[in-house]
């Protein structure tokens, strides 16, 4: 194992002279020491100041713990490869108004270190290659408690000649603790998001959130836009992954978010689905998994797409909440394909809204499960297919359980409006969750759908259900 450097720190609190005061209080204040990488300076190109910045990132030495490094913009030719420094910060200057472009990123042994590209709502770092060797754009390993951010990746240079998946980010290799935030992928021909191998030591008391996966878009990739492995402890919220009709490479099979086989302790909260085979997977789950908030859609008429697809381990332990979601135009296939937890006690399929599709639930064997407060509705003139894409008539029984066949009355971003049978006619499910899509605190009585009606926002966008 590689030793890590650590600076060392002097207890303060002791009565000591004046002089020896001195000595302590300059080398407590050179604790965190100011770097600079920017592709246009002229000095000496040691790294000590904005003229002296260090101008290409495979020059950079002499880094520690606690250090800032500001990354200034430009296209730099070589990659940014942080190894065995924790505690550490790089950033891009806060004025920046355009990008510093990187080949590839690498961060091995980094515990307590913040990757932060963002300025305002701007991804600033971006990165086009991948690495040589272990590939993937930016790839996380060995450490714990980091937070990558406003990092924004786009393969469309490169990916055509792939020979096997690169995907955009990739956290593996014994990481532990982490946040991806407010990061972007497109045009790679592997994952958008790819965790494994995670240590969980000291993961006890994060029944969700020791993997934070949010506000990240991801769009036109080769395979799934988050894959999160045998993985536990997981959150996915506010994020849009949308495969924008991109070819699949090296026979992948694209889905949204996939948890594979005996994963758990997931959540996946607010997000925006489109067209992914199947947006939301959960293989063989064994413990609490939370759907919730999401806006799930498809536009194929072809093929086996479908919103949510779960299959459960049994002794399942835990919840499994599948609430106040909307599906809309599933019209090969179906919405929900899945098994749930023979223990009925903490299972919900509640509060959801299923517009033009063709099935609720794809198998008649679970279709007991989707309670009244559901909602289900065919536009006029809405047409049904096969998965090899012909017209066919509805098929029947349409496998909507006990859910309600009303027009929800819904904005083109699926909010209800005034009338609208979702207001005040949702379960309470406050036991598992208390927000809406947008963070807004539901109330009781809770609405139908993933939005809880806001008078303000109806006045500004009032249209019967959504805009095709």
């Amino acid at each position: 194992m590689v030793r890590r450097r650590h600076r060392k720190r002097v207890d303060s609190m002791k009565p000591c002279p004046l002089s020896l005061l001195i000595v302590i209080l300059c080398a407590n204040a050179a604790l965190a020491v100011e770097r600079y990488l920017d592709i246009t300076a002229t000095g000496s190109a040691n790294g000590t100041s904005r003229v002296n910045a260090w101008t290409n990132p495979t020059n950079i030495t002499g880094l520690l713990d606690g250090d800032l490094l500001w990354v200034y913009p430009g296209t730099y030719a070589g990659k940014l490869e942080i190894l065995n420094i924790p505690n550490l910060t790089i950033r891009i200057d806060q004025g920046s108004t355009n990008p510093a472009v990187f080949p590839f990123m690498q961060f091995s042994n980094c515990d307590d270190s913040l990757v932060d590209g963002l300025v305002g709502t701007n991804q600033l770092f971006w990165v086009t290659g991948d690495h040589p060797t272990l590939f993937h754009s930016v790839n996380w390993r060995l450490s714990s408690n980091f937070i990558c951010r406003g990092v924004s990746i786009d393969r469309s240079a490169w990916y055509s000649a792939d020979t096997n998946q690169q995907h955009g980010i990739r956290v593996w290799n014994e990481c532990g603790k982490f946040v991806i935030e407010q990061c972007s992928v497109a045009n790679t021909s592997g994952d958008g998001i790819n965790v494994t191998q995670i240590d969980y030591t000291g993961s006890a008391s994060f029944k969700y959130d020791w993997i934070m996966i949010r506000d990240c878009t991801l769009t036109r990739l080769g395979d799934d836009g988050v894959q999160l492995g045998s993985n536990r402890r997981a959150t996915m919220r506010n994020c849009i992954v949308r495969q924008l009709g991109f070819e699949t490479f090296f026979s992948a099979h694209p889905d949204g978010v996939q948890l594979n086989p005996d994963g758990g302790n997931l959540m996946v909260d607010g997000n925006f689905f489109e067209d992914n085979t199947q947006n939301i997977f959960t293989e063989w789950c064994s413990s609490n998994i939370v759907i919730i908030n999401n806006v799930v859609r498809n536009t194929h008429t072809n093929g086996a797409y479908m919103g949510v697809a779960c299959s459960i381990r049994e002794p399942f332990t835990g919840d499994f909440i599948l609430a106040n979601n909307v599906f809309v135009d599933f019209f090969g296939y179906g919405a929900i394909s899945a098994s749930y937890p023979t223990n009925r006690t903490n299972t919900r399929v509640s509060n959801n809204v299923f517009i033009d599709c063709k099935r609720g639930m794809i198998s008649t064997n679970y279709t007991s499960y989707i309670e009244t407060n559901n909602l289900w509705y065919d536009t006029p003139g809405v047409l049904w297919y096969d998965t090899d894409g012909n017209i066919v008539p509805a098929v029947v029984p349409r496998n909507f359980g006990t859910a309600q066949n009303l027009n929800p009355m819904m904005t083109a971003d699926y909010r209800t409006i005034l009338g609208s049978p979702a207001r005040n006619a949702g379960l309470d499910l406050s036991a598992w969750f208390v927000t809406d899509k947008s963070g807004d605190t539901r109330t009781v009585p809770w609405d139908i759908g993933p939005y809880e009606f806001n008078p303000v926002i109806r006045r500004i966008n009032v249209k019967t259900l959504r805009i095709k």
